[in-house]
């Protein structure tokens, strides 16, 4: 086995393999570390000898980590962050800081919350690359992998021993139809919202779509004509029947600005929905993490304009 001396590591070569293991890509790498191309190239052969691995190899779907790499992972990022909070947050300035961060979030957060982000990305941190990515089943390994920054979701998808999570966003709930739907033209009660056939969002992930277990647990009856796990696109069938969907308000109200759909509060109380930020301990104190924690509850507090 080979053995590891770290009186011979090169911490400038620990960035370099983080960045390389979050792009997987020499070109991109280089851009990130402000680098040539065979400066980046001549540091991973050096990664390459000192942990006598491949580190990245070359397959169908392009370079990918090894499983040693893999493992390593999470420790060099932590590595870097705790050497990073060494300096404290004086020295930290968003305005020249470069980097990218990844955000999984459900498609709610994507309507509510990103969009005003990336505003205030590009005035304060123009430096900072987002990526936003979709939840999947592995989502809570990849942020103790250092591969995903912050995770919003459900209490159920956050739910986690070894991640630091908070109370994100409250939401409400309504029922969206077509602009001349037969249930408007009387009271929109109980009965009548159980009388018309409904359009249920039905997520891959079984947790993201709490409604649903709710009005179960309620004993309200649907007759469920059209189901779809295509939350952003379901105002397209709404708009073409008599369907009715019951959906988190920020998704209702973008409906209704992009297509004849009105809405109606649900004529039961079913609560509210309750949205959480997930990340990692290990970036608690980190200056950079600290300031895009707080700046997405910030925008987060922040109602869309069309709720004005």
């Amino acid at each position: 086995m080979h053995e590891i001396d770290i009186r011979n590591l090169d911490l400038n070569l620990l960035r370099v393999l983080h960045v390389l293991l979050e792009e997987r890509n020499v070109s991109r790498a280089a851009d990130r570390l402000a680098l040539s191309q065979s400066a980046t190239s001549h540091a991973l052969g050096r990664i390459r000898e000192y942990f006598d691995d491949p580190i990245l190899a070359r397959t169908a779907q392009g370079m990918q980590p090894t499983s040693r790499a893999t493992a390593m992972a999470p420790a060099v990022a932590r590595i870097l962050s705790d050497i990073a909070s060494l300096s404290g947050r004086d020295d930290f300035r968003p305005e020249t800081e470069e980097g990218l961060v990844r955000i999984t979030a459900l498609p709610l957060i994507t309507v509510h919350v990103l969009p005003r982000l990336f505003k205030l990305l590009s005035k304060q941190a123009p430096g900072l690359r987002v990526e936003c990515r979709q939840w999947s089943a592995s989502t809570l390994q990849e942020i103790e992998r250092g591969q995903i920054d912050f995770a919003i979701g459900t209490r159920a998808q956050c739910t986690h021993d070894n991640l630091l999570v908070e109370p994100f966003l409250t939401e409400r709930y309504s029922c969206a139809m077509r602009r001349g739907h037969p249930a408007t033209k009387k009271r929109f009660t109980r009965a009548a919202f159980e009388a018309w056939p409904h359009l249920m969002i039905d997520s891959a992930l079984p947790q993201t779509g709490p409604i649903n277990a709710t009005l179960e647990s309620l004993g309200v009856r649907r007759a469920v004509n059209y189901s779809t796990q295509h939350l952003l696109t379901a105002h397209l069938a709404l708009e073409q029947s008599d369907l009715i969907a019951i959906v988190a308000d920020t998704i209702a109200q973008l409906y209704t600005r992009s297509a004849d759909i009105i809405t109606r509060k649900p004529p039961v109380d079913v609560g509210e929905l309750s949205l959480f930020l997930a990340s990692h301990p290990r970036h608690r104190s980190a200056p950079l993490h600290v300031w895009l924690r707080e700046r997405l509850h910030d925008v987060a507090e922040q109602d869309p304009k069309w709720h004005r």
